[in-house]
C-alpha cells in the first residue's frame, strides 16, 4: 500500500508533501501502531471511512482493551475542535460499559512526542472550559500504558487456591 508522495527539491534537500490531510494522519496513525506494537499491545487498525470513525485503533493486552484516536499537531497545543461527535459518543459509550481507557494520542510536532488524552481528561477540561490541550495537561504515551496496567493489574480477580 503505496503512500503517494510529492517530493519538492529545493535547495538540494528533500522535502516531502502529502496531497491531503487525510494521508498525513493515516502515516501518524502507522507510526503510533508501530510503537505500540512495541508495548506488546495487539493493535487493530479500524478501516478509513469517508464519514469518518469513532477512533483510530483497538489496542488489547492482559484482558484490557484501549481505544485511541490518533490526532497530530504542529502547534504547541491541540485545539479542540478538531474532535469528531462520533469519536466522543464512541467514548462515553464506552464508559458507561465500564472501559474507561479511551482518548487521543495526540503527536506534538514542536515536542517531536507522542501524548495521550484520555477521554476523562477531555471531559475535565471541556467542563473547566478550555478549548485546547497543551502537552503539560497531558501523559507521555509510555506513562499513560504503564497506568492503564497498573489499574488492570490492580483489578485483576485474586485467585485462591
Amino acid at each position: 500500500m503505496g503512500m503517494s508522495i510529492i517530493k519538492d527539491f529545493t535547495l538540494k534537500k528533500v522535502k516531502t508533501m502529502y496531497h491531503n490531510n487525510k494521508e498525513l494522519g493515516n502515516d501518524f496513525e502507522n507510526k503510533l501502531e508501530k510503537i505500540l506494537s512495541n508495548y506488546s499491545y495487539w493493535v487493530y487498525h479500524t478501516p478509513n471511512k469517508n464519514s469518518g470513525q469513532p477512533c483510530d485503533l483497538i489496542l488489547a493486552k492482559n484482558n484490557s482493551i484501549i481505544l485511541l484516536d490518533s490526532k497530530h499537531c504542529d502547534k504547541d497545543y491541540f485545539e479542540f475542535k478538531h474532535i469528531q461527535e462520533n469519536q466522543l459518543l464512541c467514548f462515553e459509550l464506552n464508559k458507561r460499559k465500564g472501559n474507561i481507557n479511551t482518548g487521543f494520542a495526540i503527536y506534538f510536532k514542536p515536542k517531536n512526542e507522542w501524548f495521550v488524552m484520555s477521554y476523562d481528561k477531555y471531559t475535565y477540561l471541556t467542563r473547566m472550559l478550555k478549548k485546547r490541550a497543551y502537552p503539560s495537561d497531558l501523559e507521555p504515551i509510555n506513562d499513560y500504558l504503564k497506568s492503564v496496567e497498573r489499574r488492570m493489574n490492580e483489578n485483576k480477580p485474586s485467585r485462591s487456591d
